[in-house]
């Protein structure tokens, strides 16, 4: 990512400008979600520095925006069409990555020690269902009791 811009730098072409946002806003989403598949796979420290990297992106929008801010109240007309819109819904929802990936980390560093601290005989995934363990209240043979025969009366 190219280094944030000045207010006074910024291009005046507001699709420039907007575009310039949803792209720092996606990579800064892009870099929190991938921390958090990380952090899934266990591999903590690698998550965090992801989401150090991250902010990078977060500060270059944020930068954009806050130009943006500056220019209006300046009181120079900053046009507001769609596409700085759309691009501020993208902020909007990797600022929410961003909080969603810290939490998650957190969580999935709390799961990984607390899985460490177990026998490795009872850290396994759950076996496969099978046809026979999907019977359900619709099935035709009054024979066969119902798996969710005592909530249907």
């Amino acid at each position: 990512m190219s280094e944030p811009q000045s207010a006074s730098e910024q291009p005046d072409d507001p699709y420039v400008v907007s575009f310039e946002l949803i792209l720092a806003a996606g990579t800064a989403k892009s870099k929190a979600m991938e921390a958090v598949e990380l952090a899934r796979e266990g591999r903590l420290n690698a998550a965090r520095q992801a989401l150090a990297r991250a902010d990078d992106d977060f500060r270059q929008a944020h930068d954009i925006q806050f130009a943006l801010l500056q220019r209006e109240a300046g009181r120079e007309h900053v046009d507001v069409d769609i596409v700085l819109v759309h691009a501020n819904d993208h902020l909007t929802m990797a600022l929410m990555a961003k909080e969603n990936a810290e939490i998650l980390i957190e969580l999935y560093s709390r799961i990984h020690a607390l899985e460490a601290r177990l026998p490795s005989t009872t850290v396994s995934s759950p076996p496969p269902t099978t046809p026979a363990d999907q019977t359900t209240a619709t099935d035709t043979n009054t024979n066969t009791p119902h798996k969710y025969e005592g909530e249907l009366k």
